[in-house]
């Protein structure tokens, strides 16, 4: 098992990429850092540069990122040369730093518009993965993992079931399914689906209730979720996903504790 740390939440202004985090996550004992898509997208050439210096200088893994999309793009409203443009950019930069995974949330970039029904809202959605993003993840070979929102942040896809069932219409390898046990508890999906859809399962983010760190306890749903796939025998990656970096050394021991 390897943990990480999510410094999208953390950072200020949010999903920015503050130069200093690298150097505290790994201090706290974490095994890789999880930067914004966005926010590594954004930086000049210069600084991004500087980003990827530090981490290898501190021996910390970098192969996972989330936040891909921003929220001045939409899926159902904007044109999907420039949708593309920005995936490519978004792709080079992540594999210039050593990805091999991208967490798909983005809750404003997939939302679809009020007067679109959900049959046809999956369909673009599906197509727009199969023409556009597993191609160009194919050049990167980086891995795209659909995280399910739920529904105060995205209209679409809001439970493991509607996740897996989109990875499963899409039938590609660079296309796999993701776990966010904050979001599965807000919507109070059923823990049973989670044992169901284990074998998909290829990375976890965890947050109490407010994105608070789980320091000393765990909310019960995210802590029968977290022996759940501890007694599956889950050995992948796992994030903290929270709005605080200080006092995550801590929230990792009681983490690491579980398994």
């Amino acid at each position: 098992m390897k943990y990480g740390f999510c410094t999208g939440f953390a950072s200020s202004p949010l999903f920015s990429v503050e130069i200093s985090m690298p150097v505290i996550v790994k201090e706290f004992g974490f095994d890789f850092i999880e930067f914004p898509v966005t926010g590594i997208n954004a930086l000049s050439e210069e600084k991004f540069s500087d980003v990827v210096a530090l981490v290898r200088e501190l021996g910390l893994e970098s192969n996972i990122m989330c936040n891909f999309f921003p929220g001045n793009l939409n899926l159902f409203r904007d044109n999907r040369d420039r949708i593309a443009d920005y995936v490519k950019s978004a792709l080079n930069r992540a594999k210039a730093l050593g990805v091999s995974k991208i967490i798909f949330g983005s809750g404003a970039f997939r939302n679809p518009p009020p007067e679109l029904d959900t049959d046809c809202a999956v369909r673009r959605f599906v197509d727009f993965i199969k023409t556009v993003l597993c191609p160009l993840a194919h050049e990167t070979d980086i891995r795209i993992l659909l995280e399910p929102l739920n529904k105060s942040e995205c209209a679409l896809v809001n439970s493991l079931k509607e996740g897996s069932a989109v990875v499963n219409l899409v039938e590609d390898r660079q296309f796999g399914l993701m776990a966010d046990l904050y979001h599965m508890m807000t919507e109070n999906e059923s823990i049973e689906d989670l044992k169901f859809l284990f074998p998909l399962v290829e990375h976890i983010h965890i947050a109490n209730t407010a994105r608070a760190l789980p320091a000393e306890s765990l909310d019960t749903y995210i802590l029968r979720c977290l022996k759940l796939i501890a007694e599956l025998g889950y050995d992948k990656t796992i994030s903290l996903e929270t709005a605080a970096l200080h006092g995550a050394d801590k929230a990792l021991g009681f983490l690491k504790s579980l398994f």
